[in-house]
């Protein structure tokens, strides 16, 4: 098979599936990896694929961005009301993640005078911006750097925040999907930033990352069932503290629902019910068995 075949027919198998790995196409087409590699490569500089670790995706009208010089004058004083906003939020002695961004730029920006942050950035444009403030330590990660953007991408996706917990996280994002959640145009770039990890005691849920997740459901159909069903919740409510470390999920509140809030919760209760109070206080937000 000629390689312009091959490629016509690899380029076919990518628009239906929207992206391959290296190791699949060289079992469909029986030749080595270099020979795979070097279609991608060839079919990137043509524009019709983006090579990532280990494979490719689609190159589609969605993957394309602007540079950041030409988005940095766009909608301008949202992104600088944006940054104050967000910049507020930052404490003194925080350890943070400032993602790149022409909006986290203006983050930057409005924390110069913190006292005793540590702020982790693959942005050299925003490490730039903090060099001279003498209370703040800066970060700036390694990897590839991707041309225009003034930033770095992790290697392989693997990064240093892979090791790192801090304490707020100031993410961008080109868009927002009801099914996937927060969405970038290069792959490369998604990995690093799904490397930024929250201390445990900044987030709502103080276990969040635990491997485990059991989730105990009762059903009834008359008032003796859900007699009945009530007490077998009982029990197992009674008996998941000692499985779980004190951290059971306490969907079905109960007589005891605010005990049990305050041990899965941990410290981050006060703070949830303060923000409940804050942005919600007509209780809009609920469940039938809310702890609010």
């Amino acid at each position: 098979m000629f390689a312009e075949e091959r490629q016509e027919k690899l380029l076919g198998i990518l628009r239906e599936k929207r992206k391959v790995a290296v190791s699949e196409m060289c079992d469909v087409f029986n030749v080595s990896g270099a020979t795979i590699r070097a279609d991608l490569r060839q079919l990137e500089e043509e524009g019709l694929l983006t090579r990532t670790h280990g494979g490719a995706v689609l190159r589609t009208r969605a993957s394309f961005e602007q540079a950041s010089d030409a988005r940095e004058i766009v909608n301008l004083s949202a992104k600088e009301r944006i940054g104050q906003r967000a910049a507020a939020l930052v404490e003194d002695g925080d350890i943070i993640v400032l993602d790149t961004g022409t909006t986290t730029l203006h983050i930057a920006r409005n924390i110069r005078d913190r006292q005793n942050v540590t702020v982790v950035t693959n942005d050299y444009q925003i490490a730039r911006e903090l060099e001279a403030s003498p209370s703040i330590q800066t970060i700036l990660l390694g990897g590839i750097v991707k041309k225009g953007y003034h930033c770095v991408v992790a290697i392989n996706g693997r990064s240093i925040l892979d090791t790192l917990n801090v304490d707020k996280a100031f993410m961008g994002t080109n868009s927002l999907s009801l099914k996937h959640g927060a969405c970038v145009a290069d792959i490369m770039l998604a990995e690093t930033k799904k490397a930024a990890r929250v201390a445990t005691g900044h987030c709502a849920f103080a276990r969040r990352d635990d491997h485990f997740n059991m989730q105990i459901v009762a059903g009834w159909q008359t008032s003796a069932q859900k007699v009945l069903a009530d007490q077998w919740m009982s029990r197992i409510q009674h008996i998941m503290p000692s499985l779980s470390e004190g951290m059971s999920y306490p969907a079905v509140v109960g007589s005891e629902g605010q005990e049990r809030a305050r041990n899965f919760y941990g410290p981050s209760l006060e703070r949830l019910l303060r923000l409940k109070k804050q942005f919600d206080p007509d209780n809009r937000f609920r469940a039938p068995y809310g702890l609010f």
